[in-house]
């Protein structure tokens, strides 16, 4: 959907702890042949990296093969460069991987940071109806409480969701955009961690959401938000 909206010129890192959720990312990548030769007309790039969003330092232009604690899964500008018959791999051949594991880890440092960042953040999926509608018995609800909503498991909730958030602006280019999302219709997950945010950054602002007017949604959180900065 991102490739799409920016036409394919431009670079998209995508990042991510799960190795799942990177496969299937890859999958689409391949499925859609969402990669292309550049050149001084188009450039465009898209990778992900199995990493920590906490510690992500990566930038658009910094080039990389592997860094202690987080690793280049995908590369669009790599696979473009194969030969044709070869692009449908998924990944590199394991001979191709073992030269990469010698060549020098950190390639070219790139200071340039990034024009928007999505921190699409862990939560408890407690306003997601698709995972909610799964609880169709009482066992079921009874084990997402005891397993999701136990107060340790909502504090780790809290506690990643907060270090997300930062490094995510750390990632951000003066004057650029970043969404903070959650699937939790939690106000500990979502009002209270912008809030803290913008307490602790000063360099941070809110941006008001235009709204289409046949979207459901209100703006009752930004005014919640700006009530708890006020008092």
């Amino acid at each position: 959907m991102i490739a799409d909206l920016l036409q394919l010129h431009g670079s998209v890192t995508g990042v991510d702890f799960s190795r799942s959720r990177l496969g299937a990312c890859r999958q689409l990548v391949h499925k859609y042949e969402l990669f292309q030769p550049q050149n001084e007309l188009n450039k465009w790039r898209c990778r992900l990296f199995h990493a920590d969003g906490r510690t992500f330092n990566i930038g658009p232009k910094t080039e990389c093969v592997h860094i202690d604690g987080m690793e280049l899964l995908l590369d669009t500008q790599e696979i473009a460069s194969r030969a044709p018959k070869d692009r449908k791999r998924k990944r590199k051949n394991k001979s191709a991987r073992a030269r990469d594991a010698k060549r020098q880890k950190l390639l070219v440092l790139d200071s340039t940071l990034y024009d928007k960042v999505l921190v699409d953040a862990e939560c408890t999926h407690d306003g997601s109806i698709r995972h909610l509608q799964r609880l169709d018995t009482a066992t079921k609800w009874g084990e997402y409480v005891r397993d999701h909503l136990n107060s340790s498991e909502v504090e780790r909730i809290l506690t990643l969701q907060h270090g997300l958030i930062r490094n995510g602006f750390s990632l951000l280019r003066p004057g650029g955009t970043m969404i903070y999302s959650t699937c939790s219709l939690s106000v500990k997950q979502n009002e209270d961690i912008v809030s803290k945010f913008l307490q602790d950054e000063p360099l941070a602002a809110l941006d008001q959401i235009v709204i289409d007017k046949d979207v459901p949604c209100k703006v009752c959180s930004l005014i919640w938000i700006n009530y708890l900065l006020e008092n």
